[in-house]
């Protein structure tokens, strides 16, 4: 049992040690016929080529890691302050769309409702009742709540937005 054990730890170790010598030559491959424009050498993903290096030749990979620096970081674009104005029409929008969708979810129940008490009773459905006592008042209520926690979500969005800024501004 110890055999048998130990030579399938052999044959994983060397399995692995085959699947990374495949994968190295696969990316000495790749790294040799990448153009010079997309940022992959024989260096790594993020470096450039190296000075005695000619494009093609890529006689061994290896990887550095990428520097995480403040330099680095400060040449990020800061984002833009946030805008007042765009609370309305955010708002407005998203209780456009959820107020239509609830009324669409809300008739297609009442219309299914309606037909089966028409269906039970032996009557006509009255598809009236669908649209004008069941889908039209809960899409209101639906739309009303719908745009009370819209708006709050945006001024708090907002505050947020603008508190960040303004640290960003100062640092």
């Amino acid at each position: 049992m110890l055999d048998r054990r130990g030579s399938v730890e052999i044959s994983c170790v060397a399995e692995r040690r085959r699947v990374r010598e495949l994968s190295l030559q696969w990316l000495s491959r790749v790294a040799s016929v990448a153009p010079p424009g997309l940022g992959f050498t024989s260096r790594g993903f993020t470096q450039g080529l190296r000075p005695g290096l000619k494009y093609g030749a890529a006689p061994r990979l290896e990887f550095e890691p990428v520097e995480s620096s403040v330099e680095f970081m400060a040449t990020v674009r800061s984002s833009r302050a946030p805008r007042w104005y765009a609370i309305p029409v955010r708002v407005c929008l998203v209780t456009f769309i959820a107020t239509l969708l609830c009324f669409a979810v809300s008739l297609l129940l009442a219309i299914l409702g309606t037909v089966i008490v028409g269906a039970v009773r032996g009557v006509h459905p009255d598809m009236r009742i669908a649209y004008r006592m069941i889908a039209l008042p809960v899409a209101l209520v639906a739309g009303s709540i719908i745009f009370v926690l819209a708006l709050t979500m945006e001024i708090r969005h907002y505050r947020q937005a603008k508190a960040l800024a303004a640290i960003e501004r100062v640092s």
